[in-house]
This record gives C-alpha cells, sequence and structure tokens, in this order.
C-alpha cells in the first residue's frame, strides 16, 4: 500500500519523539509497502548521517520558530501565547500544497496542530490515523494562557479524534482516559520500540567503577534534585571513588549547575545513536525518571529493558511499574529510597538478564502491528 507518513520531527534531527517516525516507516518499507514521510526541512542536524529505504518529501514551514526555534516553551508542542493549537500551525498550509495522494496517512502528533490536516483529509474522503505520541489535553505540561482556550482545545481534541479512522497512543491508561472522554471505540495501543540491531555484537567493557547512567534531558520536566542529593550522600562517604555517574544527553543551565557538583558526574553530552548505546550497555545500573503524566511512558524505556541491566525507576504513578516488571521502584522525592537502592544495587551486582517479553518492543514487531491496523483501516 502506499502510506504517507506526516511529522514536524524526523532525521537529521535527535529527540525521543523521532525513533517512533523514522522506525516505523522504515520497517513498513522493509515489510513491502510505500512509504513517502513528510517533515519540515530541518533547522539543525543531531543525529548526523542517516538511511532511509523510503521517501522522503520536505515542506518550508512558515513559522519563525522553526528557523529562530526561538525562546517561547511549548511543552510538546501544546503550550503557546500567541497560536491555536500550538506555533506549529503555519505547517498545514505547506503541507496541503506538498501532500501527494497515498492510500491511507499517519500523522505523528505532537504537534498536535497538524491534526488539522487530518481534518482536512477527511473531508476530502481521505483515510488516515492519528498517531498521538502524547497525551493532548490531558498533558500535565503546558497549559494555555487562557481558561477559555483549554475549552476550545478539548473541542478540538474531539473533534480530531472523530475526524480519523484510527486512533493510535502508546499507553493504555491514555487509551482508557479517551475512551471515557469521547466515547470512542476505534483506539489502539501501539508502544515505542527498540532497534535490535542496536544490541548485536555489543560486549561489555570492563571498568574499575559501578557505572550508573541517565540517558535523556535534564529539565523541568525531568529534574535532577532526588538524584543529585541521593547521589551526594555516596559522595560524602567512603565508597565516593567506587562510582561514576554518566548522564547521556542535554540538560538545562539550572539542572547543569545542580549536577556538575557531583564529585562522580560525567556527561559526555549529545552521543550518536550507537555509542550512546554502548556508553548504556557498560553500565552497571540505569535511572529512569517519570514525566509529570500518568499517560506516558518516557521512549528509553524499550532501550533500558532490552540491555537487561537493573533499572532504578524514579515515579510515583502510570505505567512504568506496569512495563518494567522485575524494576527496583522508589517514589518522587523519596530520595532515601533512591539512595539505599543505589547502594542495594552496588553490594548486589546483579547479572543482567533480558526477559522474553522485551523482544516484543522491537521496532520490527511494533511496525507489524501497525501494518495489522492499516489494513483493517482500509478493508
Amino acid at each position: 500500500m502506499r502510506i504517507g507518513w506526516i511529522t514536524y520531527y524526523f532525521p537529521p534531527l535527535g529527540g525521543g519523539g523521532i525513533q517512533r517516525n523514522f522506525n516505523v516507516p522504515e520497517y513498513l518499507v522493509r515489510r513491502g509497502h510505500k512509504v513517502t514521510v513528510y517533515a519540515p526541512v530541518p533547522f539543525t542536524n543531531l543525529s548526523g548521517e542517516f538511511s532511509f529505504n523510503g521517501k522522503v518529501k520536505r515542506f518550508l514551514p512558515l513559522d519563525i520558530f522553526h528557523l529562530g526555534r526561538g525562546k517561547i516553551i511549548t511543552a510538546g508542542g501544546r503550550r503557546d501565547y500567541f497560536s491555536f493549537p500550538d506555533n506549529k500551525v503555519s505547517s498545514i498550509p505547506p503541507l496541503i500544497k506538498n501532500i501527494k495522494d497515498e492510500d491511507i496517512y499517519i500523522i505523528s502528533a505532537p504537534p498536535f496542530s497538524l491534526f488539522l490536516l487530518g481534518i482536512y483529509l477527511n473531508r476530502k474522503g481521505k483515510k488516515w490515523i492519528a498517531d498521538m505520541r502524547d497525551p493532548y489535553t490531558d498533558f500535565d505540561l503546558g497549559r494555555y494562557i487562557f481558561p477559555f482556550s483549554d475549552e476550545i482545545a478539548l473541542e478540538y481534541e474531539h473533534k480530531f479524534l472523530v475526524s480519523a479512522n484510527a486512533i493510535v497512543v502508546t499507553t493504555k491508561t491514555l487509551k482508557d482516559r479517551l475512551l471515557k472522554k469521547h466515547k470512542i471505540d476505534r483506539i489502539f495501543v501501539i508502544p515505542d520500540g527498540y532497534e535490535e540491531s542496536d544490541f548485536q555484537n555489543l560486549k561489555v567493557t570492563k571498568k574499575d567503577k559501578f557505572r550508573i547512567s541517565y540517558m535523556g534531558t535534564f529539565n523541568r520536566a525531568h529534574r535532577t534534585d532526588d538524584i543529585v542529593e541521593a547521589l551526594q550522600k555516596i559522595c560524602n562517604s567512603p565508597l565516593r571513588d567506587s562510582f561514576e555517574f554518566f548522564h547521556i544527553g542535554s540538560a538545562t543551565d539550572e539542572e547543569k549547575d545542580k549536577l556538575k557538583n557531583l564529585c562522580f558526574y560525567q556527561s559526555p553530552g549529545y552521543l550518536k545513536r550507537k555509542d550512546a548505546i554502548k556508553l548504556l550497555y557498560d553500565s552497571d545500573l540505569l535511572i529512569l525518571t517519570s514525566v509529570p503524566s500518568p499517560y506516558i511512558i518516557p521512549g528509553k524505556t524499550y532501550e533500558y529493558l532490552r540491555t537487561g541491566i537493573p533499572i532504578l525507576v524514579i515515579s510515583s504513578k502510570g505505567e512504568l511499574r506496569r512495563i518494567i516488571k522485575n524494576g527496583i521502584f522508589c517514589d518522587n522525592g523519596d530520595v532515601d529510597c533512591i539512595h539505599k537502592a543505589i547502594l542495594d544495587a552496588y553490594k548486589e551486582k546483579r547479572v543482567r538478564k533480558v526477559s522474553n517479553f522485551v523482544y516484543e518492543y522491537s521496532w520490527e514487531n511494533i511496525a507489524a502491528k501497525y501494518e495489522d491496523i492499516l489494513w483493517s483501516v482500509l478493508s
């Protein structure tokens, strides 16, 4: 079938949402489909060279934020003081101009303004799937400045959900929430995943210290306070020379100031994917924090699981405790629990083990599930 995959985030950009927008289309191509990805001209290059076996059709958005990126925090493409649904809404006219005839379209959000294109396609008699990587009106981050904007957002959410031939979400909690709010039953759960080839032929490098690693961004949604306080206790103990803490990713200036005071903190910054996976694979304990929403599972969760390394989950709610069956769990704010969990992991030195259920999250298997939905919509 001819598939149009529409997204704002695609390589060579980096970031969490990129993996889904690249790997699902890539594996649909490998399954014999003709896939065209519609994505903006990239405003930066973070992932380096990439190889995609489908077609990529670029368009130039009309928003000033695309070129200058601006200073305004959009909170997952949702919060915006000057436009609605978000500051990417100006992408719609060039998309309508450049889009070609396909058998079916998949629109991946955020930004949620892209679903305006879905409503347009529905009016033209085209079939489309709303791929919701995050919740929209139920996202705890980023509220509109005016109360009436939330009411309009709820109406908009209902409109694009009714317009779509199928809705795909990444968590069961979000599916249940949307069912309750909108009484729409054509909602499917397809989680994020990991790339199996990233882990082939990897061998653990021997090292003298117990390595704790965190992959991702530290910002206002993923704060370092609890982690830093727990690790600082180890810095102040005789065990300080037995540990190292690696942060793979970026951090806001505020979070960097907290981290740099740790005695064994190391940050290689943004790494190429293979290098990041290798550094992660050489770790002894992985730290995973949740965003302040019960409807989101961080995309890196599945890469963490594939390593087989013990995972310390710092989360008070959400689906992480269901997905990570053998994790070490501490509530947000429970510094004593985090400190004890790290010391226990250091003493126990668990043998890494990949559970059989983890392999169902390979991108190849995720794409196969997506294919089933595509055929069901077209039939």
